[in-house]
């Protein structure tokens, strides 16, 4: 039986099964620390419309899709996930930049005394140590480093997944994807059930992402739902996501925890299953390069909005705050170029090959490849 074929401006399945990189993902990445960046600007009503949590809802969702995908595509080539070599990876690639800065982040406030707000760090520190970063955000908030809440809620996230869904549920893939949309519509209205639920909530973020991989790395899935990726159906799922995204700021109702991850997961997939030309804006070198080092950025962008703020004082008014916006952003950017090239890729790669060490390591039947038809039901 001939496979239907592709809509107009859509990705063929077997395509999409052989990406390891998803060019437009890096720009939607970038445009993610500007909102953060925006978000943390002097200027509270130049800053009105950015929302900047919802930039870090939309990294949640992205790393949900990028790693579950990789993920799922390792398996259906080795039959397994090798945790430990997931677990290797994600460290090398998270823990080194990560406790560099919060080194800096104690030398500029505790040893050398540069923020006001020292005991409510010194307080902090053990839990930014212990990577518990999201109880002083959520419990006593306006700490320096703050913005590090998220990894705490990330990697907590990564300690579980892979555990849960290459493992425990490796037997029974056809339900994997319909118990990760159960727990992320839970975790979507927990946020009503208590102070704790802000824990959970973002976890069902990341959830939302894990859906749409499984649901794209399934064939059959796949040509029912390709039409996503036409022209129309990608610009309409990435206006809806604006339009969510200018609604939904801290708002706390049931609705938008579930519509707002929910809507960023479809623009995501509507964006990797599309070969309209107009979205290869996204994937443009400047916001490739933006996002690719938008890890370091998300760390460091604070601390360089801080000097900015020193060179360009208050009383220049919006004028100012604006100029404070564009030199503190672009100082961080350059500097997380270079960060990037120098110190976070090298580490990354001994992450990688260490990683395939322990793959290599790995029993030749437990790593025997499956075979050439995938599986159907993820």
């Amino acid at each position: 039986m001939t496979a239907p074929s592709a809509p107009t401006g859509a990705v063929p399945y077997d395509v999409f099964r052989e990406r390891r990189h998803f060019p437009a993902l890096d720009g939607l990445r970038a445009l993610s620390i500007a909102v953060v960046i925006w978000e943390h600007c002097r200027n509270r009503a130049v800053a009105w419309w950015s929302h900047g949590m919802n930039g870090v809802v939309l990294f949640f969702v992205l790393s949900g899709f990028l790693i579950t995908s990789l993920c799922l595509r390792e398996e259906s080539k080795y039959r397994r996930v090798s945790l430990r070599a997931f677990a290797t990876r994600r460290a090398f690639r998270i823990l080194p930049l990560y406790y560099c800065v919060l080194g800096f982040y104690t030398l500029i406030v505790v040893v050398l005394g540069l923020d006001p707000r020292r005991p409510r760090f010194l307080h902090a520190l053990p839990y930014y140590a212990l990577f518990l970063q999201e109880v002083p955000h959520f419990q006593f908030p306006n700490v320096p480093f703050e913005v590090a809440w998220s990894l705490g809620v990330e990697e907590k996230f990564y300690l579980l997944w892979p555990l849960v869904a290459f493992f425990l549920l490796a037997r029974i893939p056809r339900w994997r994807a319909p118990i990760a949309a159960g727990l992320a519509l839970l975790a979507g209205l927990a946020p009503q059930l208590g102070p704790w639920g802000n824990y959970v909530f973002y976890e069902g973020a990341i959830l939302w992402g894990c859906v749409v991989a499984m649901l794209l790395h399934d064939e059959a899935v796949y040509e029912r739902v390709r039409w996503i990726g036409r022209s129309g159906v990608v610009a309409a799922a990435l206006l809806l996501a604006v339009a969510v995204h200018m609604l939904t700021q801290n708002d706390n109702r049931a609705a938008a925890n579930i519509v707002l991850p929910m809507t960023f997961a479809v623009a995501i997939g509507a964006l990797v299953t599309t070969q309209a030309r107009w979205t290869r804006v996204f994937d443009a070198r400047p916001l490739a390069a933006v996002g690719i080092a938008s890890y370091v950025i998300y760390l460091i962008h604070q601390l360089f909005l801080k000097v900015a703020e020193k060179a360009i004082p208050a009383r220049f008014g919006v004028a100012g705050d604006i100029a404070t916006l564009l030199l503190g952003a672009g100082l961080a950017i350059g500097a997380s170029l270079l960060i990037h090239r120098w110190f976070e890729e090298p580490v990354t790669a001994i992450g990688r090959r260490l990683s395939r060490a322990i793959e290599d390591r790995t029993p030749a039947g437990a790593r025997a490849p499956a075979a050439t038809r995938v599986e159907r039901a993820t």
